[in-house]
C-alpha cells in the first residue's frame, strides 16, 4: 500500500515535469528568457511540488494571462514596448520581482500553516496581474494617459501614468486571480473577495505613484526620445530623474509587498 513518503515523492516529480514542460513552453514561444526560465522552472516546481494546486493555478493564470497580454500588445503597439514597457521576454529580474513574495509565502505556509496566508498569496499575485494588465491593455489602445500626481497628460506607457481604460483592466486583472480558484472559498467569501481585489488594486495605485515620483528615467541622446530603459538605441542613456536605480522591477515588489501588507492590516480589523 502506497505510504505517504510515496504519495510526496510522486508529487513532487510531478511538479518537476509539469514545471519543466511549462518554462520549456515559454522559453520556446520567447515568453521567457534562459536564466528567466531556470528561476521559473526552481519556482515553479516548489509551487506545484509543495503546493499543489491550491497554490499553483492562481500563478498559471498570471503567468498566461499577463504573458498573453504582454505578446498581443507587443505586436500591436511597438513603439510603446521600445520606450517604456520591458521586453515581452521576461529575464530572472522580472520573474522574480514578480516570484519572490509569493513564494515566500509559500515557505511561510509550510512551516505556519494557515489560511490566511493564502490570501496573501493571492492578494501579491493580484497586485501583479492587476498592474501588468493596466499596463497591456492601457497601452494597447489609443487612450488620453494622465500622470497620476499632477494629472499632466503623458505618452501611454509611461510608469506613473493612468487612464481609464488601464485602470478597467487593472480592475479586470485583481478580480481574475482570486477567481482562479475555488477551493479557498468558505463563509466570508464575499467579505475577503473584496478586500484580495482592494488590497490588490492598493498596490497597483502605489505602484503608479512610485513610478511616477521615484522610479528611474533616461533620456536617449541617439533618439532624443525618454525611456526607462538604461539602454536604447544600442547606446547607453542619460539618467533624467527619479532613483538611478529604482527600476520597474522594484517598484512591482515593493507595491506588491504594500498590498500584502495593506491587507493583513485590513483582515486584523474586519476579521479577528
Amino acid at each position: 500500500m502506497p505510504t505517504k513518503t510515496s504519495y510526496l515523492l510522486l508529487q513532487f516529480l510531478l511538479a518537476v515535469l509539469f514545471s519543466f514542460i511549462i518554462t520549456l513552453f515559454a522559453y520556446k514561444r520567447n515568453l521567457l528568457t534562459k536564466a528567466g526560465s531556470i528561476l521559473a522552472f526552481i519556482l515553479g516546481t516548489m509551487a506545484f511540488g509543495l503546493g499543489s494546486f491550491k497554490w499553483s493555478i492562481p500563478l498559471l493564470t498570471f503567468f498566461f494571462s499577463s504573458s498573453g497580454l504582454t505578446v498581443l500588445n507587443d505586436k500591436l503597439n511597438r513603439q510603446t514596448t521600445e520606450n517604456f514597457k520591458a521586453s515581452k521576454c521576461r529575464n530572472y529580474f522580472q520573474v522574480l520581482a514578480n516570484g519572490a513574495i509569493p513564494f515566500a509565502l509559500l515557505l511561510i505556509e509550510i512551516f505556519f500553516s494557515s489560511e490566511i496566508i493564502y490570501y496573501v498569496y493571492l492578494v501579491s499575485i493580484a497586485t501583479a496581474n492587476s498592474d501588468t494588465w493596466s499596463t497591456e491593455i492601457g497601452t494597447m489602445l489609443t487612450t488620453k494617459t494622465y500622470n497620476v500626481t499632477n494629472f499632466k497628460l503623458v505618452k501611454p506607457g509611461t510608469s506613473g501614468g493612468i487612464s481609464v481604460i488601464g485602470t478597467f483592466g487593472g480592475i479586470l486583472g485583481a478580480i481574475l486571480i482570486p477567481f482562479s480558484d475555488f477551493s479557498w472559498y468558505n463563509k466570508n467569501i464575499l467579505s475577503l473577495f473584496v478586500l484580495i481585489i482592494l488590497s490588490a488594486l492598493a498596490g497597483n495605485f502605489i505602484d503608479s505613484i512610485l513610478g511616477a515620483t521615484l522610479q528611474s528615467k533616461f533620456y536617449c541622446n541617439v533618439c532624443g526620445k525618454e525611456t526607462e530603459k538604461r539602454i536604447h538605441c544600442n547606446n547607453y542613456t542619460e539618467h533624467i530623474s527619479g532613483i538611478k536605480w529604482l527600476d520597474n522591477n522594484f517598484i512591482n515588489f515593493l507595491s506588491a509587498l504594500v498590498s500584502c501588507i495593506i491587507f493583513l492590516t485590513s483582515y486584523k480589523i474586519f476579521f479577528e
